[in-house]
């Protein structure tokens, strides 16, 4: 369990890591005002990704039949936990409101697409 959860932190700060790049590279050609700096977008949806994937990890070992759950669960919580800190942006911004929503809706997708992608190796590994 130790090793998965070594591979897990790695392959996650690799993609946060070429993802903050793109990102960080896009807004600076674009010249988009960010409300969240590039940065606090990708340390909160590295942490939500991390946590996810973590309880995934410690549910999974216990018990198989519950890590959908726990991923169902933790992705409805995730997503409450998007718009609370969306919620501020979305109340003072009048300009530049469909950029900065995607700057953060996109890495959210994309590290949903990761964790679905551990949840399905992690259920069918023997």
């Amino acid at each position: 369990m130790k090793n998965n959860f070594l591979r897990l932190t790695l392959s996650l700060l690799v993609m946060t890591a070429i993802l903050l790049s793109i990102q960080y590279t896009v807004g600076s050609v674009i010249q988009v005002n960010l409300y969240y700096s590039v940065v606090q977008i990708y340390l909160f949806h590295f942490s939500l990704a991390f946590i996810t994937c973590s309880l995934l990890m410690y549910f999974s070992s216990l018990d198989k039949s519950k890590a959908g759950f726990v991923f169902v669960a933790c992705s409805l919580l995730k997503m409450l936990a998007t718009v609370i800190f969306m919620l501020p942006m979305m109340m003072r911004l009048k300009v530049d409101m469909f950029a900065n929503v995607m700057m953060i809706l996109i890495p959210y997708l994309i590290y949903l697409g990761f964790e679905t992608v551990y949840v399905y190796k992690l259920l069918n590994k023997n």
